[in-house]
């Protein structure tokens, strides 16, 4: 893993045995699990437990078969702290193209998309690694779009798993599903404008204000949540067009408590 040339090359044996401040009560200054000694005769920095910077300190990555001066011991694309955290071999560097968790990708590939080599689901929502990579969904979130739907539930219904908002109406996937709406379509009481409570709000209004468009009074308090808000229901016979036309609702300017906030 490491050889006479890189401590010599490094210029650090020479140097650290005059004055160069390691712990004379301790025998590993810098904790590595390298006595510092043994670190003059490697030529790796006893007062830096990572000497080449690659995450994986001095002493494990020796352990490990690597070596302390490269971050990628065999130049396979993975660096050694990478793959020792993963039980892959830092000095093998076939194990490239080989797939440790049999999800159809490499470990190579796992690496450079972000997700594990020992988990063929690495995110947890149903959806392998594989597949998620394939079909655009991330394999280390859930819920690629944040909409609230983690990627097997889009699947499974549907929608799209990296546009949040499937029909393009304003209202996310995730909370049209939790307010029985349809995330695939955007007409009549399923789209923005919709008002399937009678409640004088639309869709789009109620999402904005957090209440609920299948709940007239979704606070439970004996008003609308359309009066609460500055709307009200204006008594009408039969033939008055207006109220026909709004369904009987208009917004109105009411002085309102100004703390009060939505």
């Amino acid at each position: 893993a490491y050889d006479e040339e890189n401590a010599i090359s490094s210029g650090l044996s020479l140097g650290f045995r005059f004055g160069t401040g390691t712990n004379p009560v301790d025998a590993d200054t810098d904790g590595d699990g390298l006595n510092d000694g043994d670190e003059f005769d490697i030529g790796t920095d006893p007062l830096d437990p990572d000497t080449d910077d690659d995450g994986l300190e001095d002493g494990p990555e020796i352990a490990a078969g690597a070596s302390p001066f490269r971050s990628d011991t065999d130049n396979d694309g993975m660096p050694d702290a990478w793959e020792v955290r993963y039980e892959l071999n830092p000095n093998y560097r076939y194990d490239a193209s080989t797939d440790a968790d049999h999800d159809g990708l490499s470990n190579l590939l796992e690496y450079q998309i972000g997700s594990s080599p020992r988990d063929a689901d690495t995110d947890g929502d149903g959806r392998s690694d594989y597949v998620e990579h394939n079909y655009g969904t991330s394999p280390i979130l859930a819920d690629t779009d944040g909409d609230g739907l983690d990627d097997m539930d889009e699947y499974r219904r549907g929608t799209s798993g990296t546009d949040p908002d499937s029909d393009h109406d304003g209202l996310p996937d995730g909370w049209e599903v939790k307010c029985n709406l349809n995330p695939r379509s955007s007409d009549g009481s399923y789209g923005a404008s919709g008002d399937p409570d009678g409640d004088g709000l639309t869709n789009a209004e109620e999402y904005a204000l957090g209440t609920h468009p299948r709940q007239k009074d979704t606070d439970g308090d004996g008003l609308d949540d359309g009066e609460e808000v500055g709307c009200f229901r204006r008594r009408s016979a039969e033939d008055d067009e207006w109220a026909d036309s709004t369904n009987g609702w208009t917004a109105v300017a009411v002085e309102t408590d100004p703390d009060w906030k939505a």
